[in-house]
C-alpha cells in the first residue's frame, strides 16, 4: 500500500515540476532526471509560499500589460493564439455587411470564416478589439479579406 502511495507522490511531483519547467522555459521542454525527483527543482525561483499558480497568474498580468502598452513584439506565440481565441469568443465584434429581403443588416461573422479572418489580419486586430471593449459601438466589418472601422449608433439593429 505504501508503495502505491509513493508512486502516486512521485506522479504528481513529475507533472508538478513538468508544468514548472514549462512555465519557465516555454520555447523547449527535455526530460531530464531532474522533473523526476521529489522536489521541484525550479521553486528557488517562486517566491515563498508561492507555486506554479502564482506564476500562471503573473504572467498574465505580463500579458496584460503589454496588450495595455501595445507592444505587440513582445507576445510569444502562445500570448498570440490566447488573445486570438478570446476574440473569436466574442460574437459582438467582427461583422459582415448583407442584404437579407431589402433590408440592410450587419451579422456576425461566425465559424470558419471568422477563423480564417482574424488569423489573416492578425496582431493588427487586438487595437480594434480593445477600441470594441472601451465603447462597444465601435466595430469592424469584413469587406472581402480587408475590413473597416464602423461605429454603430445607439439606435441601429444589428
Amino acid at each position: 500500500m505504501n508503495s502505491i502511495k509513493h508512486d502516486r507522490s512521485l506522479q504528481i511531483n513529475f507533472h508538478k515540476n513538468i508544468l514548472s519547467f514549462h512555465l519557465f522555459s516555454p520555447n523547449h521542454i527535455v526530460i531530464d532526471d531532474i522533473l523526476l525527483k521529489p522536489e521541484n527543482p525550479f521553486q528557488y525561483r517562486y517566491p515563498l509560499g508561492k507555486g506554479n499558480e502564482w506564476l500562471i497568474h503573473s504572467d498574465v498580468t505580463r500579458k496584460d500589460n503589454i496588450f495595455y502598452n501595445g507592444y505587440y513584439n513582445q507576445l510569444n506565440p502562445r500570448d498570440i493564439i490566447r488573445q486570438q481565441i478570446q476574440i473569436y469568443g466574442v460574437l459582438q465584434f467582427i461583422f459582415k455587411y448583407q442584404v437579407v429581403r431589402g433590408r440592410e443588416i450587419y451579422k456576425p461573422l461566425t465559424g470558419m470564416e471568422r477563423i480564417r479572418f482574424i488569423d489573416k489580419i492578425g496582431i493588427d486586430l487586438f487595437d480594434h478589439y480593445w477600441d470594441y471593449l472601451e465603447d462597444n459601438r465601435f466595430n469592424i466589418e469584413k469587406i472581402g479579406d480587408s475590413y473597416k472601422d464602423i461605429w454603430f449608433d445607439d439606435t441601429l439593429e444589428q
